[in-house]
């Protein structure tokens, strides 16, 4: 017969698991994404840009439907059509303030809710500038990381690839994302060895960089006109930092490469396409927050190397820009 005492803090224990579990993950989002959402509207960077889209996304579509079928479809329309639906219920600033609410709750209800062991060093992941601009001035890209979300830890595989292929027409990155993991996953099937396996990715990735903006332009996408001309200022310092994380995850046994190859496919595309790419810094940050959670899970003592590593990397990002307001993000910071 177990004594009372030890029934009852054995009781107090699973009770307290309970509550972290379940009720600390949407009590946490719940303020994260209110604190966000309640930021002044126009006082950052792109808020005038999004105010226009809540008002006239339809003329936007309508435009790109003009261009073709193709065009449409290269050009996000999801968020359009969000926007439209939005627009017929609520002014523009309330659908502006729910666009910035819906996807940082979504986003962090489902990071927080993966391990509750997990919780602290994920509540510091949400707020590095890296994650949390998503929810300040790249929304189109906070949307789409929510949707992404939703589909990547969905165990159903339809409602997981409608999922992760809808964050594709939300914001363009998720697309290259989705067919960085369906690249991933389609090895696995082979016999090839994980190391293999990633030094033939580091040869595609490569090479399909070469003729990507080629394809997007013949598409008419509005993101191969923008980077056209862009010449992206590398210091050479964040490929440094991504291959030190790359080494750690190779170093790793057999079963976590096995289990985090989606991850290591991602920091793998940065590295291929990093002198190649102008954008691959965007599509990579698309995909930091499931690298990040791999590194939750490195064995040993390299997950105590990945979370030193990840604190000096974030801490470097909010000192970068520490003399401006808000990491540089406010207008005028």
């Amino acid at each position: 017969m177990i004594p009372a005492t030890r029934f009852d803090e054995r009781q107090i224990g699973q009770a307290a698991f309970w509550a972290l579990h379940h009720l600390m993950p949407p009590a946490a989002a719940l303020v994260y994404a209110a604190m966000l959402a309640r930021l002044p509207l126009e006082a950052f960077l792109d808020r005038a840009n999004y105010l226009i889209y809540a008002e006239y996304s339809d003329l936007i579509i309508a435009r790109f439907l003009s261009l073709g079928p193709l065009a449409a479809l290269a050009n996000e329309p999801l968020w359009l059509f969000v926007n439209i639906a939005l627009a017929q219920v609520f002014p523009a600033q309330t659908g502006l303030r729910i666009l910035i609410f819906v996807p940082a709750f979504v986003v962090a209800f489902v990071l927080l809710r993966q391990d509750p062991r997990h919780g602290i060093w994920i509540a510091l992941l949400l707020v590095m500038p890296q994650v949390m601009k998503n929810h300040v001035i790249h929304l189109r890209q906070g949307l789409g990381l929510s949707v992404f979300l939703l589909g990547f830890f969905t165990l159903s595989p339809w409602p997981r690839r409608a999922l992760m292929l809808m964050a594709g027409l939300v914001h363009s990155s998720f697309l290259f994302l989705a067919l960085i993991l369906a690249l991933a996953s389609g090895l696995r099937a082979t016999p090839l060895s994980a190391r293999f396996r990633v030094v033939l990715m580091v040869v595609l990735f490569a090479a399909a960089a070469t003729f990507v903006d080629t394809v997007a332009q013949a598409f008419g996408a509005r993101q191969a006109l923008q980077y056209a001309d862009a010449r992206a200022e590398l210091s050479g310092l964040g490929f440094l930092f991504w291959l030190v994380i790359a080494g750690l995850f190779l170093s790793a046994e057999r079963g976590f490469l096995e289990a985090q190859m989606p991850a290591l496919a991602i920091v793998v595309f940065y590295l291929s396409t990093y002198f190649i790419l102008p954008y691959a810094a965007r599509i990579f940050e698309s995909g930091l927050v499931l690298v990040f959670l791999a590194g939750l899970n490195l064995p040993g003592a390299r997950r105590h190397v990945f979370i030193v590593a990840a604190l000096c990397y974030g801490a470097l990002m909010v000192a970068t820009p520490a003399a401006s307001p808000w990491f540089g993000w406010a207008l005028g910071g």
